[in-house]
């Protein structure tokens, strides 16, 4: 597959797409860092080749992408200007670029669903939000520059559900959130950049211009979950802690599905990691 440039790959998702890509053995896996004291760190993760790269610098774009044939992209909201002038300098290059994989988020999805922001909206007088917004942009600039582009699309990481509340369950033993009654879907990020690879690898042939999910149930299943179960799904992680005697068959005579505590479950607790993956 020649070089694959990996944006963000000091990232939840960007290390391991670059590790993943490493261990496949069919690229050269070229992480980038905005500080190069960084290399050790990204070698030992697999990376090939370690290149500066800074999407605020564009003196670092020609050198980044030298002999690049694929692109993993990812970067903050705050930079969506920045990644769509980065985008159109990569459209100058589609003759080299074959495929870029985009992260993007659930809702993002102008080109594949019709929407109005000023309608569509939960509540009367709001827009969409212009987060939102900016995922759909930050996919559409790649489009616009020419190049061929996939998009994996997420939704709620599972792996912040708790990091904004580490105070609140030290100090008061419980956590909040905005969900409400919200039924939702809990994305590892470890999913997200296993399907990324798998496009990356299996290559524009047959994901270019495609728009993948990876939030629900590959086979069609949409078991998502409210988030009073998620803290009930918390307080059998924190007994099964303390009492290694116990088994899952504690959560499923709570009434969780297989699947809820396979794919879900476990990888909130952090204390098993299965491989289901949306299947692209």
């Amino acid at each position: 597959l020649g070089t694959v440039l990996v944006t963000g790959s000091s990232g939840r998702i960007g290390k391991v797409v670059l590790a993943l890509l490493s261990k496949s053995g069919r690229c050269t896996a070229r992480a980038t860092a905005r500080d190069l004291a960084k290399t050790d760190g990204l070698k030992a993760l697999g990376a090939a080749e370690v290149v500066a790269f800074d999407l605020k610098d564009k003196n670092t774009w020609e050198g980044a992408v030298n002999g690049v044939s694929a692109v993993f992209s990812a970067s903050l909201d705050p930079l969506i200007s920045e990644h769509m002038e980065f985008a159109a300098f990569l459209g100058t290059k589609k003759e080299q670029i074959k495929h870029v994989v985009r992260i993007s988020c659930f809702g993002a999805d102008t080109n594949t669903n019709s929407y109005d922001k000023d309608k569509h909206v939960s509540c009367e007088g709001a827009q969409i939000p212009l987060m939102l917004q900016h995922y759909w942009w930050s996919e559409e600039c790649l489009i616009k520059a020419g190049l061929p582009t996939t998009s994996i699309r997420g939704n709620f990481f599972m792996n912040h559900l708790l990091k904004n509340e580490l105070e609140n369950i030290k100090e008061h033993g419980f956590f909040q959130s905005p969900l409400g009654n919200c039924r939702n879907s809990f994305v590892c990020t470890n999913d997200m950049a296993e399907a990324a690879v798998t496009c990356l690898l299996e290559g524009p042939e047959k994901h270019a211009n495609k728009f993948y999910g990876t939030y629900d149930h590959p086979h069609g299943r949409r078991e998502k979950l409210l988030l009073l179960h998620v803290g009930q799904i918390l307080k059998l992680i924190d007994t099964l802690g303390k009492n290694r005697a116990s088994t899952g068959e504690q959560f499923l005579q709570a009434g969780f599905t297989m699947w809820a505590l396979g794919a879900e479950i476990f990888r909130i607790a952090g204390s098993l990691v299965t491989g289901d993956v949306v299947e692209i």
